[in-house]
């Protein structure tokens, strides 16, 4: 059966998308709809912060492991997407990633001091350390995109052509999960022995979140989602999946009527 979505907690009637939590769950970023703005809001207290302004769309923020700071994708108007870091509290953003290049998916590593991201889907990886305000690829034999950071800090997921692959620190090795797969990464379970998957929006009608165990590489589904309201946001139609496995996205639930208007020319 299809999956009951419900508002989520402390963030009912808001129209966001790009929703992430801190470590301990009580921060909450995420990205006002159709405004592309990046918040925050403390869900014990109930406070919340706008991050930025202007007319850079956000998407895709990650909170570092410490939650001090904001890893997002940041698209200025006629401009590539590129990756930006920002405090907590605010302030300025500081581009980490190429200002030429077209860059996306930033993901923390466990200890924070490290984040990985996408430069151009036919390159290497990019690790900008945090202490060094440096960037340095990923030296791989063969490229892939859309890396993510497991939480126990020694892997690497991320998509190479139509295929799911992992990248392990300690040997160099990449291997294959899945084949023949249009379905993009959308997190890693907290054990770091899953990864979530979604089908893509122009797969079929009926779409799925996946969980690919990674040490026997069965694929399951576990929840569907296509037949929701969803709506087209500010980069895409967004669908995210916490690291319990649960799914969230950005529905429409406003009433749509046809109108007549009637007036008088005289």
């Amino acid at each position: 059966d299809e999956a009951r979505f419900h508002a989520i907690e402390g963030l009912e009637s808001k129209s966001i998308e790009y929703v992430d939590f801190s470590k301990d769950g009580d921060l909450v970023a995420y990205v006002s709809y159709p405004e592309g703005h990046l918040w925050t809001k403390k869900l014990s207290t109930g406070s919340t912060n706008q991050l930025t302004f202007g007319s850079t769309i956000v998407s895709r923020p990650k909170i570092s492991p410490d939650g001090s700071t904001i890893a997002y994708e940041g698209r200025p108007p006629a401009e590539n997407k590129k990756v930006f870091i920002i405090d907590i509290a605010g302030g300025d953003s500081v581009l980490v990633s190429n200002a030429e290049a077209f860059s996306w998916a930033p993901s923390w590593s466990p200890d924070g001091t490290k984040l990985v991201f996408s430069e151009n889907s036919d390159s290497s990886p990019k690790i900008y350390d945090m202490l060094l305000a440096a960037t340095t690829d990923l030296d791989l034999a063969e490229p892939f995109y859309s890396a993510a950071w497991s939480p126990d800090g020694r892997k690497l997921a991320g998509k190479s052509r139509k295929r799911v692959v992992l990248y392990r620190f300690d040997t160099g090795a990449i291997e294959v999960l899945a084949e023949d797969t249009d379905r993009s990464l959308a997190n890693w379970s907290d054990d770091s022995n899953r990864i979530y998957l979604l089908d893509q929006w122009n797969a079929h009608y009926v779409r799925w979140a996946y969980s690919l165990d990674i040490r026997n590489k069965r694929m399951t589904k576990i929840t569907e989602f296509g037949r929701e309201r969803t709506v087209w946001g500010t980069w895409e139609q967004w669908v995210g999946v916490r690291p319990d496995g649960t799914v969230m996205l950005l529905r429409d639930y406003s009433i749509h009527n046809i109108y007549e208007l009637q007036w008088n020319p005289g």
